[in-house]
């Protein structure tokens, strides 16, 4: 059964998580699919975090409709080792129901051997299986997607330059308190982040 998450101009209502533009966890609701709408204007298959910003961004229009379809379930059965990030890092998701718990292909590097692959199937996707790790491609993997991408519709905005400037636009960081950051060596370059998007980034306190 498909989870349905429905988003509307000022509020995500879903299944697992609804989180208002304001940054406030709000009620949580599962939308019955005989009250879905005939049509809208943008559906977003795949209710990981890359999906749940797009679908924040488009809904950003008050006149636009979005419709988020998940294949896995909701994960408040677990919300509270998804929103401990050791618990669900350590002792966590992977390899359960929450995980669709992929393997690659041989590898003959490790003498033919599959590995695993685990893969959020929930609200969240593998960011609510990964201790909510937040970690940026290079920019060597982003121009290589770019070259892999050339000649084709919208290849230009796959530059890495774009894309960090896209993911700037969709994160609010926050830097690690002095402490933490004295105690982890934590550094960072506050300029490399965005500071008013959906999307809010920082260190655990």
């Amino acid at each position: 059964m498909r989870r349905i998450v429905q988003l509307s101009p000022l509020l995500f209502v879903g299944g697992v998580v609804g989180l208002a533009f304001d940054h406030t966890l709000v009620s949580r609701a599962m939308i019955n699919p005989s009250s879905l709408s005939d049509q809208y204007d943008f559906v977003i298959v795949g209710g990981g975090l890359a999906g749940l910003v797009l679908a924040s961004r488009l809904s950003e229009d008050s006149s636009t409709t979005v419709l988020v379809l998940e294949a896995g379930g909701t994960g408040e059965e677990v919300a509270d080792t998804i929103n401990h990030p050791g618990r669900a890092y350590y002792a966590g998701l992977v390899n359960s129901d929450y995980d669709w718990k992929w393997t690659s292909v041989p590898q003959p590097n490790v003498k033919d051997r599959t590995m695993a692959w685990p893969g959020g199937r929930l609200l969240g996707g593998s960011s609510a299986i990964n201790g909510c790790y937040l970690v940026r491609p290079s920019a060597v993997e982003v121009d290589a997607w770019h070259e892999l991408v050339s000649g084709l519709d919208g290849a230009d905005n796959w530059t890495s330059e774009k894309f960090f400037a896209a993911m700037d636009k969709s994160e609010t960081f926050t830097p690690p308190l002095q402490d933490i950051q004295t105690i982890g060596n934590i550094q960072y370059v506050a300029s490399s982040h965005g500071s008013s998007g959906p999307l809010h980034a920082s260190y655990p306190a």
